[in-house]
């Protein structure tokens, strides 16, 4: 009996092991925090009026959980699903979403890479700045223009909730944050 207990003791701390903490940020607006040991980087996502928006898919296991995760907040549908940047970290489980019919939103060099690799599915290549307005709520898809983290870095920006999702490019290293508070900074400027 003691030995039962103390398996089941350690199963629980396996399992636990796994969960991911995920916050509410903002009404609507998820922020998953990643689990390295699995190679799972720090997402999110977004439950508009009619569809979710899936931010990050670092590898299958991360995305299946993800979805299972949007499941039991909402039943609306995961309809797009964004790529901060093109690292395996973080795109390494897309082909769960494309399988699924979810239209990838990502920077325009990640998209013509996605292409010449013959990955199959939808996806919308930002080269600039891509703007979705759902029941009230204003998500900018910002394409960064150089290289904060990668050149291949998109923020999504939601400037009444003033959150925004970054991939790596505000905590790799310090410099790379100035540059995403100019960049915002320069948004702000150009919204004003």
């Amino acid at each position: 009996m003691k030995t039962s207990l103390y398996l089941l003791a350690i199963l629980s701390l396996a399992i636990s092991a796994f969960a991911v903490e995920i916050s509410e940020v903002a009404q609507g607006v998820y922020f998953r925090k990643g689990d390295l040991d699995r190679g799972q980087a720090n997402g999110g996502f977004i439950i508009a009026d009619e569809f979710v928006i899936a931010i990050e898919a670092p590898n299958d296991q991360a995305a299946n959980e993800l979805i299972a995760e949007v499941g039991a907040r909402t039943s609306k549908p995961i309809r797009y699903l964004v790529v901060t940047h093109g690292h395996c970290d973080h795109d390494g489980g897309v082909g769960v979403f494309l399988q699924r019919g979810v239209t990838v939103i990502c920077h325009e060099t990640l998209h013509q890479q996605y292409v010449s690799q013959g990955k199959p599915g939808t996806f919308l290549g930002v080269t600039h700045e891509l703007e979705f307005s759902q029941g009230g709520r204003l998500i900018k898809f910002i394409a960064v223009q150089g290289n904060a983290h990668s050149p291949t870095d998109l923020y999504s920006y939601l400037p009444a909730e003033g959150v925004v999702f970054t991939g790596d490019s505000a905590v790799n290293m310090p410099g790379t944050v100035y540059r995403v508070l100019d960049h915002l900074r320069g948004c702000r400027r150009s919204r004003d």
